[in-house]
């Protein structure tokens, strides 16, 4: 059974303030709990198919040893100096469930933790030891303290129960000073906005999946400004006075859920460093222009053909949600499917299908850019993957490893979505540098001779080139700047390497020939807009288009 994930930072001071209305006495017992805690007892482990396995992303474990695309497989999870609990204060209806995670650093990974219960409820309610779905009590009343354990270190999350015959009607007056779960959850469940700030949300049943057919509101708002449209995107006024609102997201008086926003009086200040806040467009150069919403900010995009439609699957800025377009970006959705509990790097389309990798071995495969499973390894994998190409029934993906070594995974398939893997992380026995790009290109572009049945051009830190076929890697001429991207143009061997100029987010794209970089000639585009990847598609009139993500989340577009 697949539950809600939540995955946004912890509250904030400015959102424990006092509740405003009889029905959250819970604030003297979460004060109580906090000062003294529970001597209640630990509750032992519930049914094994009520558990996930929070190592892997957002679904059950499938068994079998394979790897289902998320998390740290080995167990090995980073220092838990920095642990939080994710949320850290919720409020869920009698009956109903939440899922909580343990968190490493702000926006850092997820990582295992032995869970359980304390307090005056937990009599009927459980939580899964290693998994982290809490259960409340048909029956329950009062408050629950979630505790997680890691590495020795050990935190604490609260839990107010809501009673079951509550409505909708009961919250909608006023804006809690905590998110509510009542069969419905809303993500992110608390961040900070400053005034005139933007941020999707997004709102998710009890078995984790996307509703998509939500009713948006908002309450506690002063300016009229300040407003949530139908797909969950929220703008915060300039003139806003209010100093926390509440999302609200409704499928009927009895299945809601709430989020809470803390606003901040200047752009710069939020707490949750993955925050999607618009503050501000670049000018654009050279014939660029803005492609698609504006107000939505991505990370990564790919576009491909399904069933003769133009599909755009997307990451967003943040790396923690899958959108995808049917209209040409001017509308993103989120997809469904499995829930992304890792940080998504890249988005490919390749052999009829999109593909994503991000942190802990995430692969996720779709073949409509609207719902999206793990691909299975026949070997557990522990790695940041940065990005993925494919030829001739070859996948190759590359990243780093703890370390910060670079890595090939050589992924073969026979046409299903289970993969033999191969791994390399040295060449000519020295340590590759840690790697960032990878595009496949056209044997045409070799001497007759050659017989080579897949070719690759893989880049990295340092400006690293590495020419990689039939497991075999090549070192090629480097550029001066880390290669964050690679776009294959055509057979003559030519491409765009997108570079990483400086850790203050300058990033150049270069014209690169014959393995050297080259000046473009003039009918070639020229780049001044700090672009971070870079796409080539063909569509509508089947005219060839080039699509870019800059280095604040911006789509733009050229001839």
């Amino acid at each position: 059974m697949r539950t809600h994930q939540f995955s946004f930072s912890f509250l904030t001071a400015s959102a424990q303030r006092k509740p405003r209305r009889g029905l959250k006495l819970c604030a003297v017992a979460a004060a109580f709990i906090l000062l003294f805690g529970f001597a209640g007892c630990e509750q032992p482990d519930d049914d094994g198919d009520e558990e996930i396995n929070i190592g892997k992303i957002g679904g059950p474990d499938k068994g079998g040893g394979t790897n289902s695309g998320g998390g740290d497989q080995t167990g090995n999870n980073p220092p838990a100096d920095n642990l939080t609990i994710h949320p850290a204060q919720i409020s869920v209806k009698a009956g109903g469930k939440q899922q909580f995670t343990a968190k490493v650093g702000g926006g850092g990974g997820i990582v295992e933790a032995e869970w359980s219960i304390e307090g005056e409820a937990i009599e009927d309610s459980r939580i899964g030891t290693s998994s982290g779905l809490l259960t409340v009590g048909e029956t329950a009343s009062g408050t629950i303290t979630v505790k997680a354990v890691a590495e020795g270190k050990t935190r604490t999350a609260f839990v107010t129960i809501l009673p079951s015959d509550m409505s909708f009607q009961d919250i909608e007056d006023a804006p809690e000073s905590y998110p509510l779960n009542y069969g419905l959850s809303v993500e992110p469940s608390i961040v900070d906005l400053p005034k005139g700030g933007m941020r999707q949300f997004a709102a998710r049943s009890s078995d984790g999946s996307v509703v998509n057919n939500v009713e948006w509101s908002v309450t506690g708002k002063q300016s009229e400004a300040t407003d949530i449209n139908e797909g969950g995107l929220l703008t915060i006024g300039n003139d806003e006075t209010a100093e926390m609102i509440n999302v609200l997201a409704k499928i009927d008086d009895e299945t809601f859920g709430t989020a809470v926003v803390n606003i901040t009086s200047s752009s710069g200040g939020s707490e949750d460093e993955s925050d999607d806040a618009i503050t501000g467009k670049p000018v654009l150069n050279n014939g660029w222009e803005f492609f698609g919403d504006e107000n939505i900010r991505i990370k990564s995009i790919a576009h491909g053909k399904v069933n003769n439609y133009d599909i755009f699957s997307a990451v967003s800025y943040d790396g923690t949600k899958l959108l995808y377009s049917t209209d040409y970006c001017d509308n993103w959705q989120l997809a469904g499917g499995w829930q992304v509990n890792s940080v998504i790097n890249r988005i490919r389309f390749l052999d009829n299908s999109f593909y994503a990798v991000g942190d802990g071995s995430v692969v996720l495969k779709s073949t409509d850019g609207k719902n999206w499973m793990p691909v299975t390894f026949d070997k557990k994998l522990v790695y940041k993957l940065r990005d993925i190409a494919y030829d001739n029934d070859e996948f190759i993906i590359v990243g780093c490893n703890n370390g910060g070594n670079g890595v090939v995974i050589s992924g073969k398939t026979s046409g299903g979505d289970s993969w033999k893997i191969t791994e390399m992380d040295t060449v000519n026995n020295d340590s590759i540098p840690e790697l960032f790009a990878v595009t496949s290109f056209d044997k045409l572009s070799l001497p007759p001779s050659s017989s080579y049945s897949t070719l690759f051009l893989i880049g990295g830190a340092g400006g690293c080139l590495y020419e990689y076929s039939d497991l075999e890697m090549t070192a090629k001429s480097s550029c001066d700047h880390q290669i964050n991207d690679i776009l294959y143009l055509d057979t003559a061997t030519r491409f765009f390497l997108t570079l990483k100029v400086d850790d203050a987010g300058r990033y150049e794209t270069v014209y690169f020939q014959n393995f050297k970089v080259t000046p473009p000639s003039d009918s070639l585009l020229k780049f001044d807009n700090n672009t971070t990847s870079l796409i080539s598609v063909s569509m509508k009139s089947s005219t060839t288009q080039f699509i870019a993500t800059t280095s604040d989340g911006f789509v733009i577009s050229a001839p």
